[in-house]
């Protein structure tokens, strides 16, 4: 079968917690991670709008806790697919490549 896919996933099991339109939380696990997105393990189905917030608390990071804008692009049992649109820094918006180009400096590879 051919992959499809413009990005590699990696596996990462990472803690997730989404927020709902309403302003709960709720937690599950990553499964993979791409440069474009990731699936999130989750033990109840889940109903959230199209575009959702994300926080993603990655093990060995500089900064753990990244909050990532989402959009929800698959739902099943068990999980869901997200498409990430951009990530936060202190309440303000940035593109995808800010973080790309960061973690490539942190690594002497930029």
């Amino acid at each position: 079968m051919e992959e499809r896919r413009r990005h590699r996933r990696r596996r990462v099991n990472a803690r997730v917690v989404l927020t709902d339109d309403a302003g709960r939380r709720h937690t599950g696990r990553s499964r993979d991670i791409s440069d474009g997105g990731f699936y999130i393990v989750l033990d109840q189905p889940l109903v959230l709008a199209p575009r959702t917030r994300v926080r993603l608390t990655l093990p060995d990071s500089q900064d753990p806790d990244l909050v990532f804008n989402a959009e929800v692009t698959r739902c099943e049992e068990g999980g869901m697919a997200l498409r990430v649109l951009n990530f936060e820094v202190a309440g303000e918006e940035h593109e995808l490549d800010v973080l790309r180009q960061a973690w490539l400096e942190s690594r002497g590879k930029a």
